[in-house]
């Protein structure tokens, strides 16, 4: 979760958080997350939302 930290201080306009516990999601929001998604879930569209973004976990 310190990725969404840091995404935040490196200045990154949108943070994504793929993950299957929801606690996890949960958590990932509280620190700067702009989009969730539960990896039990995965579509096009969250795919989509991530593509060419840096990964920083």
């Amino acid at each position: 979760m310190t990725g969404c930290r840091r995404a935040r201080l490196a200045g990154a306009a949108t943070i994504s958080a793929i993950d299957l516990d929801d606690q996890s999601l949960e958590t990932a929001r509280a620190l700067s997350a702009t989009h969730t998604v539960s990896a039990k879930t995965v579509t096009t569209r969250s795919a989509a939302i991530t593509l060419g973004c840096r990964q920083f976990a």
